[in-house]
């Protein structure tokens, strides 16, 4: 790990957040998603360059960064 890395880690390691359960995870990742994207919004109105577009109909996925909960061979 680099000292940049090393120092970050120390940094904000202690921010990581602890759940009882699957549940509670997925629930406080889905509310910081909608958080950011929001956040996205707000920012893009400032521009015209970049209209964001998370809608189902949208040839984004976000579904790429969701990691497989099993190994695929």
């Amino acid at each position: 790990m680099s000292k940049y890395a090393f120092n970050t880690a120390i940094k904000y390691g202690e921010k990581l957040c602890g759940f009882n359960n699957l549940s509670e995870a997925e629930d406080y990742f889905i509310l910081r998603k909608d958080f950011l994207l929001n956040k996205l919004k707000a920012v893009s109105t400032q521009t015209s360059a970049f209209v964001p577009d998370n809608t189902v109909e949208s040839p984004v996925s976000y579904t790429h960064l969701t990691l497989p909960t099993k190994r695929i061979v």
